[in-house]
C-alpha cells in the first residue's frame, strides 16, 4: 500500500487502489468503515436497505 500524501489524495488514485483489492478486503473495508461510526452505520443501511428502515437513522443523521 502506498504512503498517504496530498497530492496522492484523490477520488481517481483511490479508485485505482480499490480495484487492486479482492472481494474479501472490499468486505474487510466495508466492515470497517461501518464498525467506527453510527453515521457510517446510517449510511450503509439507506444505501443497501432502500425502505423507509433503512433511510429512518440516515434521516436523524441528517436532521442533526
Amino acid at each position: 500500500m502506498k504512503k498517504f500524501n496530498e497530492k496522492s489524495a484523490t477520488w481517481s488514485n483511490l479508485r485505482c487502489s480499490l480495484d487492486d483489492l479482492d472481494r474479501p478486503a472490499l468486505l474487510d473495508l466495508i466492515k470497517d468503515l461501518y464498525t467506527v461510526s453510527v453515521d457510517n452505520q446510517a449510511y450503509i443501511h439507506a444505501r443497501f436497505f432502500p425502505g423507509e428502515e433503512g433511510l429512518e437513522l440516515y434521516r436523524a443523521m441528517i436532521n442533526r
